[in-house]
């Protein structure tokens, strides 16, 4: 007969390959409830090793920790396959499990020495855990592996059958009983026969269950590489939409600037000094533009590749709207704009100073550029709900519904002109963005056309990660 010592070491020792395989494949994904199965399936190999030493081991470590230890693996599977598939579960239930069956074990190995009840309560534990084995696995699959899943859960459910014929036969029959699991002799082969079904299923369980997570993990990493993929195709589609609508923005104002020059050049002697000062600030208007442009395609391309330094602190917001108001002061002066700041004095957030500069000068700049003659820009602010939020508010023109759907979006041309002709091509709001994103935090507008925009930013109070 095949020696069932013989065969606890090898199928422990080949389910420790298949544990150490599953954690390594974890150990940077870290799939919620891998890491649980995988030591789970490790603690059933020490379980394995220490069924092995009955007889010739003290009862305590091969008795009484080997059974406390066949429930907590059992019950860490049990809980992995829970968190894997997104269900409810408490660690709590394992560790009371494991106790009441180490309890139960000292009491009926050491105190009353009771083979036949040590056997019935272990099984009793043993077919809740594989009963819910078998629930989650047959019926809460993953679509793509649904037979792998099922098969999966009718071995756990043969196990649940074998775990109640042990304690049936154990507890009928006195010929069923003994010592412990291993042990053999004279009068034990229906004994044999029904540990070497048990050791069997397990094992097989152990494996289908270490076949199944390998699928699911495949599974997992080809769902996230195709839904990755995807989002790429659809980030190069923007970036070449952006970068069409950008270079259009770049020819104009520098296809003007050698077509004055060259005039400037040929004819100089025959302008007069107004003249050639018009044509001046029509080459640094243009400029300007591109200048303009370029620093802002700078600043949104060091934001959107995470190089952009981010050294976050307290900050007070109120100063940091004052500096950008003197700033464009001398501009709010040539429209006539009114600048009312309700920001608390002492309000602070934690953010990165000059990101927090950036956002508040391009989310000014912008109400300044649509705010009409005479209009009146609006700054407020406050801490809610361990957030500070702060608000730009204008009168100017105002958004429809589909411009609005089409800001901070990559490849979307929001660009617009200002109450005054500026000239505009949407890249500020969409540096804004990254910005806000980086610190974790919100941004949301309201917005009608002819009634002017609000911009309302949400900054976290307190410490944050980059």
């Amino acid at each position: 007969m095949l020696d069932l010592k013989t065969l606890a070491v090898i199928t422990s020792l080949e389910t420790i390959c298949c544990a150490i395989i599953i954690l390594y494949l974890n150990r940077r994904r870290e799939y919620p409830g891998v890491r649980d199965i995988g030591i789970g399936m490790l603690g059933s190999c020490v379980a394995g090793m220490l069924m092995s030493m009955q007889g010739v081991a003290p009862a305590f470590l091969s008795i009484i920790v080997f059974g406390a230890m066949t429930v907590f693996s059992m019950c860490l599977i049990n809980y992995g396959f829970h968190l894997f598939l997104n269900l409810k579960a408490d660690i709590r239930i394992c560790y009371i499990l494991t106790a009441v069956s180490f309890l139960l074990g000292f009491y009926f190995t050491e105190i009353k020495s009771d083979y036949t009840m040590r056997v019935i309560f272990i099984s009793a534990i043993c077919f809740f855990v594989f009963i819910d084995n078998f629930r989650i696995l047959y019926f809460r699959y993953l679509p793509e592996i649904k037979n792998l899943c099922r098969f999966n859960g009718i071995v756990y459910l043969f196990l649940v059958f074998v775990f109640l014929a042990r304690a049936a036969l154990v507890f009928f029959i006195p010929e069923m009983r003994a010592n412990f699991i291993m042990e053999t002799g004279t009068g034990l082969n229906c004994h044999y026969y029904l540990s070497l079904v048990t050791v069997g299923t397990t094992f097989i369980s152990l494996f289908m269950t270490f076949v199944c997570v390998i699928f699911m993990i495949l599974f997992r990493l080809e769902a996230e590489l195709k839904a990755k993929t995807e989002r790429l195709v659809e980030l190069n589609g923007d970036r070449e939409r952006f970068l069409s609508i950008i270079s259009h923005d770049l020819i104009s104002p520098l296809s003007s600037i050698p077509g004055i020059a060259n005039l400037l050049l040929d004819k100089f002697d025959t302008f007069s000094s107004d003249k050639i000062k018009e044509f001046l600030r029509d080459i640094h208007s243009a400029s300007t533009r591109v200048f303009s442009l370029l620093d802002n395609l700078m600043t949104w391309s060091k934001a959107s590749m995470g190089r952009f330094p981010f050294a976050p602190s307290e900050n007070n917001i109120f100063e940091i709207f004052t500096g950008i108001i003197k700033l464009y002061e001398e501009a709010a002066k040539n429209k006539s704009i009114s600048v009312v700041n309700l920001i608390p004095q002492n309000l602070s957030a934690y953010c990165d100073q000059d990101m927090a500069q950036t956002i508040a000068r391009n989310l000014f700049a912008n109400a300044l550029k649509f705010s009409a003659d005479k209009g009146v820009i609006e700054l407020s602010g406050e801490e809610k709900g361990g957030a500070v939020v702060f608000t730009v508010k204008d009168n100017g023109s105002g958004m429809d519904e589909s411009t609005l759907s089409k800001l901070f979006k990559i490849g979307e041309r929001v660009g617009k002109p200002g109450s005054d002709g500026e000239k505009g091509n949407g890249i500020g709001l969409l540096i804004v963005k990254e910005l806000i994103d980086k610190h974790g935090g919100k941004i949301s507008v309201e917005s009608a056309k002819n009634s002017g925009a609000k911009f309302t930013v949400e900054f976290p109070a307190k410490s944050i990660k980059g």
